[in-house]
């Protein structure tokens, strides 16, 4: 950890939405170009209602690796109690990296948000979140709520915590992709189920009190079609990926808290950390808590 590079990059897992960006330290001779990107997800349940409030149910799954105009998200909305639909595959066509300019891409770093919206009064439910070194949640699937939180490794009720989880790379992650490559299940995944939380029902549509918020941060290479870019191989560092994720002693605390675990000194909170909690929290400071399943230490 004391060659900058290194440093740099596991400041970026740490804070893939502000930190600045950093190549990852992956094996092999190639390069590309450094984007930022963010998109959002509203969860939404068509039907025929009754407009009021209601609670619902939600699973969702993330792979950055597997990002196409189709792919990349899996999810299940239900009314709570109600059994999930078959799990479905969406995907992310207004992304940079669908786009033609690139050619190829990989991701570098990622974090996903639960940020919840709506009146205090009606907010409910409990929201789960965690990562998964590969896909456990495949389009055509049928899975309970309860069945998909048990995937998850932190939970708390809504809007009491920072509800974000960052990703973290596996070898199949280190690989450039294309967004008509098939699907990698082997490729690091973070995951968010709802139960319960709030909606609001119109006669046609039950929207979720809240929107997912999808940061990563890829490396690319171009197409001919983007304006003559090119990009050079360049000498591979002198340390890979797992060797770096092995100087983690928490993975809980990086992967749940990341930067925000770093204090300005010894028993003051970072002023940027705590009004990071608060925006995420919509000002709640309670903290979350770890649930027991898949402790990670």
């Amino acid at each position: 950890m004391s060659d900058p590079r290194v440093r740099a990059w596991d400041q970026l897992l740490r804070d893939p939405c502000s930190a600045d960006l950093a190549p990852p330290c992956y094996t092999g001779v190639d390069n590309g170009y450094l984007i930022r990107t963010t998109d959002f997800v509203t969860p939404v349940l068509a039907g025929t209602f009754t407009a009021g409030t209601v609670l619902c149910d939600y699973a969702l799954q993330i792979s950055p690796f597997n990002f196409s105009s189709t792919t990349g998200g899996v999810a299940a909305q239900s009314i709570s109690g109600v059994a999930l639909p078959a799990l479905a595959n969406f995907g992310f066509s207004t992304n940079f990296i669908c786009g033609t300019s690139v050619k190829r891409y990989r991701p570098v770093a990622a974090c996903v948000k639960w940020i919840p919206s709506g009146k205090y009064s009606d907010r409910s439910g409990v929201v789960s979140i965690g990562y998964l070194p590969g896909q456990e949640l495949v389009s055509g699937v049928t899975v309970t709520a309860t069945a998909a939180r048990s995937l998850c490794q932190q939970y708390a009720p809504n809007g009491a915590a920072h509800h974000e989880v960052r990703w973290l790379p596996t070898a199949a992650d280190e690989a450039f992709t294309t967004v008509s490559a098939p699907l990698d299940t082997g490729a690091g995944s973070v995951i968010i189920v709802l139960t319960g939380v709030d909606a609001t029902q119109t006669t046609t549509t039950q929207t979720l009190n809240g929107s997912v918020e999808i940061t990563v941060v890829w490396e690319w290479a171009p197409s001919v079609t983007a304006g003559g870019l090119t990009v050079s191989p360049k000498a591979p560092l002198p340390y890979n990926s797992q060797q770096v994720l092995g100087t983690i002693s928490d993975l809980g605390a990086y992967i749940f808290e990341g930067v925000r675990t770093v204090a300005s000194h010894p028993g003051v909170i970072n002023a940027a950390a705590q009004a990071a909690n608060m925006y995420l929290s919509r000002g709640i400071g309670r903290r979350g808590f770890r649930g027991s399943a898949m402790t990670l230490m």
